[in-house]
């Protein structure tokens, strides 16, 4: 990945990926999953990409 600025079109890959292991990579560095209210499981998700987000809320469901 080139140094600077990316453009937000750029983060998403053009190779062919396991979307399981991408997601589980994107997730150890941007994401968290903990517990706020009672029982119920929070998992948020930071991006700057817009596509980036929308690939893996694709993947998801």
């Amino acid at each position: 990945m080139p140094f600077g600025l990316k453009k937000p079109g750029f983060l998403v890959p053009k190779l062919e990926v396991i979307p399981e292991a991408f997601i589980r990579g994107i997730f150890d560095t941007d994401g968290s999953v903990y517990r706020k209210y009672g029982p119920y499981a929070q998992i948020p998700f930071k991006a700057v990409s817009k596509s980036l987000t929308s690939s893996i809320r694709e993947h998801l469901v």
